[in-house]
């Protein structure tokens, strides 16, 4: 159900025509707005903006077990604890035993890094992290921004599990990206 609707009057301004374009713009109970071109409101169904987002607000790096979380303004990226080994039967024949616990994650997830975007002039619209957890990717309604992350390592952050290292401290620098590159983005993906 409709419940209300209104004309917004968008100046257009590209190197071969300047001109205004009226919108159409209704929305109703179930919470999604819904913009129609007045001029061809009779050929073009209408293009829908839900008010939930519909894109994902975290992104993982698998190996490296990093996970970026979006905010408004800022990125958080956490270090997430190693995945418990699968016990072998003879492991878990010697736990019940000896009553050592045998697999499980110990300790929790670490705030390695947090990025405020504070001079964005908007909210941040997407954000992905590559799978080696090296690049991390931000896009705001008016510039994509590229990151290289270079990670320091440290043994025994999550109780040694297996003898793997973890992240302890992160260095950030930006990548200069070409001028065609730098377009605001409504979706990120790093692809292998």
């Amino acid at each position: 159900d409709v419940r209300a609707m209104a004309v917004c009057y968008m100046t257009k301004n590209s190197s071969d025509s300047v001109g205004v374009r009226e919108l159409l713009v209704s929305g109703g109970l179930d919470t999604k707005l819904c913009t129609y071109h007045v001029k061809h409101f009779e050929h073009h169904r209408p293009k829908r903006v839900w008010p939930f987002p519909h894109h994902p607000v975290a992104s993982l790096a698998r190996a490296p077990r990093l996970l970026l979380v979006q905010h408004r303004t800022a990125l958080q990226l956490w270090q997430l604890p190693p995945l418990p080994h699968t016990p072998s039967s003879e492991a878990i024949a010697a736990s019940s035993n000896d009553g050592d616990a045998v697999g499980g994650a110990q300790g929790g997830h670490q705030l390695l890094l947090e990025l405020s975007l504070s001079r964005a002039v908007s909210s941040v619209v997407c954000s992905s992290i590559s799978s080696d957890g090296r690049y991390v990717a931000v896009s705001d309604n008016s510039e994509l921004k590229l990151y290289h992350l270079t990670h320091v390592h440290d043994e025994g952050m999550f109780g040694g599990m297996g003898g793997d290292d973890t992240i302890s401290s992160m260095r950030v620098k930006r990548v200069a990206l070409p001028e065609s590159c730098r377009g605001a983005c409504q979706r990120l993906l790093f692809v292998p």
